[in-house]
Parts: C-alpha cells; sequence; structure tokens
C-alpha cells in the first residue's frame, strides 16, 4: 500500500475509492482479532486519510464497513470461493432438473392446486436464484482482482451507488425517558408480576427515535475534528492521550473552572450524562445562534451526537463496556433527582 502515500486530496472515481476501501479493509481486519497495527501500516493511513476531503473519507469508510459486516455475518466469502461457485451451480441445475421433471410428467391424477403450487415453487426458487446471482455480480468484492472488460465502469458505477446504510444514527434522550413513564399502576403491577425488567425493556425501546446524518453537517464536523486531532498525533503515545480525553482539549481553553471539574472529577458515564442534559437544557433555549463562517449548525449537530451517546449507554451498553461502570445506578438515581425537581 506505499501507492496510497503519494495520494492527494480529489475526487476518485467509483473505481479507485472500492478499491481503496478493500486496501485498507485488508488492512485493519487484524484489529478485530486483537492484532496492532505496525508503524508503518499506521503512517500510510494516517497519511492517506489527511489528504483526503470528508466526502471521499466518508465513501471509503462505509464501503470498508459494509465488506467487514459482509465478512463477519454473511457467507459472503464462501459464495464468492471456487467451492461456492460449484455448489451454487449443482444448486440451480437441480431445480432445473425438477422443474422439467415435473413439467414432462404425466399429472392426470394431480388436483389443479398442486400443480400450481408446485410449479409456483419451482419458478420462485429459479427466480431467487437469479437475484441471489444479482447481487453476488453487484457486489464489492465483483470489482476485487476480477478483469472486468469493457462493462468494468457500469458494474464499478453500480456496486459504488448500492445503499450500504439507512443514512441515519439512533437517537435517545434522558428527558423523554424519565417524563414519559407508564402510570404508577402499571409499574406496581408488573412489579407484582414479576415483569419489571421487561416493562423497562418495552419502555426503553419505546422511546427511541433516529435523525437524517447529514454528510454536509454532522459528518464534515466530525471528520474536521478527527483531522485536527489526527495532525498533532505524530506518535503512537500522542494518539492515546487524544483518544483518552473526554472533552479536556477544548475545556482547556476556558475559564470556567465548574466546567472542568465536570470532566476531571467524575467518571466517564457520569460525565456523559451531565453534558447530555446540559445540551438538551441548551437546546430548549430558542434564542437563535449567529450564523456560522462556515454555515453549520453547530446546535444541531451537538444535539445529535449527545443524544446518540446517550443510546448508546441504554441500549449498546456492551459497546461502553469498559468505562459504563455503574451506569445503571448513576442513571436510576438521577432520574429520581429529576422526578423530584419536576
Amino acid at each position: 500500500m506505499e501507492y496510497l502515500e503519494d495520494q492527494t486530496v480529489k475526487d476518485y472515481d467509483s473505481g479507485a475509492i472500492l478499491r481503496f476501501a478493500f486496501e485498507f479493509f485488508d488492512t485493519f481486519k487484524g484489529l478485530i482479532s486483537g492484532l496492532f497495527l505496525s508503524p508503518e501500516e499506521r503512517n500510510v493511513s494516517r497519511q492517506f486519510f489527511l489528504n483526503q476531503n470528508s466526502k471521499c473519507a466518508m465513501q471509503i469508510i462505509e464501503i470498508e464497513l459494509s465488506i467487514l459486516y459482509e465478512v463477519l455475518h454473511t457467507k459472503a466469502q464462501m459464495v464468492r470461493c471456487k467451492t461456492g461457485y460449484i455448489f451454487r451451480s449443482v444448486s440451480f441445475g437441480c431445480i432445473l432438473c425438477a422443474f422439467f421433471s415435473f413439467f414432462f410428467v404425466k399429472k392426470h391424477s394431480f388436483r389443479m392446486f398442486d400443480i400450481r403450487l408446485s410449479y409456483g415453487l419451482l419458478i420462485s426458487a429459479m427466480v431467487l436464484d437469479f437475484i441471489s446471482l444479482n447481487f453476488v455480480i453487484l457486489s464489492d468484492w465483483t470489482v476485487r482482482g476480477q478483469n472486468l472488460g469493457k462493462r468494468a465502469e457500469y458494474i464499478e458505477s453500480k456496486v459504488f451507488d448500492r445503499r450500504r446504510w439507512s443514512g441515519s444514527v439512533s437517537q435517545y434522550n434522558f428527558f423523554t425517558y424519565c417524563l414519559n413513564d407508564y402510570p404508577e399502576w402499571i409499574n406496581k403491577l408488573a412489579e407484582a408480576l414479576r415483569l419489571r425488567s421487561i416493562l423497562e425493556a418495552i419502555n426503553e425501546a419505546r422511546h427511541r427515535s433516529s435523525k437524517k446524518f447529514r454528510k454536509n453537517q454532522e459528518w464534515h464536523f466530525i471528520f474536521s475534528e478527527l483531522r485536527e486531532k489526527s495532525w498533532t498525533a505524530k506518535t503512537v503515545a500522542e494518539g492515546k492521550r487524544i483518544c483518552l480525553q473526554r472533552g479536556d482539549g477544548i475545556l482547556s481553553k476556558c475559564e470556567n473552572e465548574n466546567l472542568r471539574r465536570s470532566i476531571q472529577d467524575f467518571e466517564y458515564t457520569e460525565s456523559l450524562l451531565m453534558w447530555h442534559i446540559a445540551t438538551e437544557l441548551c437546546d430548549e433555549d430558542k434564542a437563535e445562534d449567529g450564523p456560522s463562517s462556515e454555515n453549520i449548525d453547530y446546535k444541531a449537530i451537538c444535539k445529535l451526537l449527545s443524544d446518540y451517546m446517550f443510546y448508546l449507554l441504554m441500549m449498546q451498553p456492551t459497546m461502553m463496556a469498559p468505562v459504563s461502570g455503574d451506569w445503571k445506578l448513576v442513571f436510576e438515581d438521577t432520574c429520581g433527582d429529576q422526578e423530584i425537581l419536576v
């Protein structure tokens, strides 16, 4: 991947972006099993993304994560190997044999309903095989190491334009959860029937929502912040120090001691909850912010990221396991305090 270091900011064609995504997938897939990047691999990756704009970086990361999902949760690699093609051919051949055998057999003793049902099932099986073959052709793996000839540009564009995710992020709000609880009699009934945990799970799912993730707003902001920090992380030690920051970098420029204490004197989840509540209170302030020079709605970005982080704590606690601690206890205490204040 040495050639990647020489790439500069520009809009690549779809085929180049697909190939870059596979290159980085091969580099980073070892991280899943606990392996580490070599200094050379780290520097190549860092230098490449420092020289890209947010649009190009987003496209590469989308494809890379899509490939990772297919490897971990589908049979993508098995289907596209020699053995997979053999089994697929045998399967489709068996369906064709069954169809023609049934077509030429005498069916005088069969009921019309059974005949139509059999034809329907056999034709459906062939249609599903054709659809599956179309997915195989128009997949990311097709452009990898394949000589596509004159149709290369067409196939690459079709693969590139394929939808890979919903384009939205999950949201969860502390006040929505606490202020829209079930009536007291329902809670008591669930407690008596020992269904309290089920009721809480339903309540948590009931308040979950999602918002559109705007590439020209949220993603541009995130990528710009990451790129700015990456410029300073010239060593692994410096990179680890930046990754351990919980807002220290920006609050170090602030003279308000109480704001710095909200990070320094509390556990990660307590600090995150406090800032989530603070973000919500600021968002309720309907005063219009002055337009930024970059035409970016920072208030909406903060709200979206705050609700997403709270969603991870509530609905995906395993992702926050190393830092969550006694998160549930802190959350229940805060909910109790909020109910008293309201």
